[in-house]
């Protein structure tokens, strides 16, 4: 999906070209029937701040290499992973992450959202004022590259309802984040 900055809270030319080419949203299917197998599947989750980050199982292992693969990164240039358990009203607190101080942590950030859905929001560093909202449903796909991390925080803001988040760091071109049914 192109981001549409005209429905956006954006004036700042910089960030609206860093927004428009570095980031990338896309639906792939439902994937609710995953949510309970997926919730079995991670094991030991520690509260960190407003959620819970779970060691990946077996399943979430398999929806890493998915996005690693989706996003032409091969196992090598993927730097971490996570997986991040919403419960109802949990979001994420405004945060960057780690490539947008350490080359080495990747160039990207992609996740797949599954379950319920909640608001992924972009602030620029520089004026809170400035934001994209995104909603990001249930099998949907959010990659964005270190630029965008560079120039903003962003956020999972509360909801109703039960969500994960797989999330891969790495490397990868922006040009090869246009897949098959790309919204």
């Amino acid at each position: 999906m192109t981001i549409s900055v005209d429905n956006s809270h954006l004036t700042s030319p910089v960030l609206m070209k860093a927004i428009k080419e570095g980031v990338r949203h896309i639906k792939i299917s439902s994937m609710t029937n995953l949510l309970n197998s997926c919730e079995r599947d991670v094991t030991n989750t520690r509260v960190h701040h407003t959620h819970c980050i779970a060691q990946a199982g077996p399943l979430s292992n398999q929806i890493h290499r998915f996005l690693a693969a989706a996003f032409s990164m091969s196992r090598d240039p993927v730097v971490g992973d996570r997986v991040n358990v919403f419960a109802p009203s949990q979001g994420k607190a405004q945060h960057q992450d780690r490539n947008a101080f350490n080359h080495t942590a990747g160039n990207l950030t992609c996740s797949l959202s599954v379950g319920s859905p909640r608001t992924f929001r972009f602030t620029s560093l520089n004026d809170s004022s400035q934001y994209v909202d995104l909603c990001l449903e249930d099998g949907h796909i959010l990659a964005f590259n270190a630029e965008v991390n560079r120039l903003c925080v962003h956020e999972v803001l509360p909801a109703d309802g039960k969500r994960l988040s797989f999330v891969i760091w790495g490397f990868a071109e922006m040009s090869s984040l246009c897949l098959q049914g790309e919204m």
